[in-house]
């Protein structure tokens, strides 16, 4: 269902500064595969860059948007994402941007 629901926005997925809001997001499955693909997306426009690449992924992740009820389903979203988004540009716990996202998370995903 979820690479149904995909099919149907690739085109924005690719977009980084597309936003996508996913008004019961629960443990984040669709909003990791829209993640995975605006990184793959920003990589190949600026992955000659480390400063543009750093940029636009965060400007990726800032446009996704996701709300949950339950308060463990919201932390797991939040970890997962920033899961992906730290290994995609090998990030550590102790880097601004790694922080940054962190808190970019916590304000997007309520």
């Amino acid at each position: 269902m979820i690479d149904a629901m995909l099919a149907l926005v690739k085109g924005e997925t690719e977009r980084v500064d597309s936003r996508f809001l996913e008004p019961a997001c629960g443990d984040g499955r669709f909003l990791v595969q829209i993640l995975r693909r605006k990184l793959v997306a920003v990589e190949l426009k600026y992955g000659n860059s480390d400063f543009e690449q750093h940029h636009y992924a965060l400007l990726a992740l800032m446009c996704l948007y996701g709300v949950e009820l339950l308060a463990d389903n919201i932390a797991e979203c939040r970890a997962k994402l920033l899961e992906i988004f730290s290994k995609h540009l090998n990030l550590h716990p102790a880097d601004d941007l790694y922080r940054a996202a962190s808190h970019v998370l916590s304000q997007n995903i309520v």
